[in-house]
């Protein structure tokens, strides 16, 4: 049986700021990281912790009300305009970027309300 979130749609400028915060955090914690495990000449440490670290952020933020994909947006806008920043506007950036940053963090909100609502709606299939 397959339910829907019950949250709340709506997006505020104070939520909005913290999923903004929040994605500097993860960029912050992401260029030290990738750095000491590869530095800046060797690409795929980016490729594999970017991922990742929003995929956590959007574990995190992904309680709080909001649209999926405004907040994934909102979230990795920081990650955006640093990848976006190093490389001319072609497709292919933006191409990489999109999937390398908000997808992943769709991912991750996406797997906190679908664990909210698991636990909010207890054990409906046992007798």
């Amino acid at each position: 049986m397959i339910t829907s979130y019950n949250g709340k749609e709506s997006y505020f400028f104070g939520t909005f700021l913290l999923d903004v915060a929040a994605g500097v955090v993860a960029v912050i914690a992401i260029i030290p990281t990738a750095v000491f495990l590869g530095g800046f000449s060797f690409f795929t440490p980016w490729l594999i912790l970017t991922p990742l670290l929003l995929f956590s952020t959007g574990v995190l933020r992904g309680g709080s009300t909001g649209n999926v994909w405004l907040k994934a947006i909102s979230i990795s806008a920081g990650c955006l305009l640093v990848l976006i920043s190093r490389h001319n506007t072609t497709a292919r950036p933006l191409v990489l970027a999109a999937l390398t940053t908000v997808l992943p963090t769709v991912g991750g909100i996406s797997f906190r309300r679908y664990r909210l609502l698991r636990s909010t709606s207890g054990d409906l299939g046992s007798s």
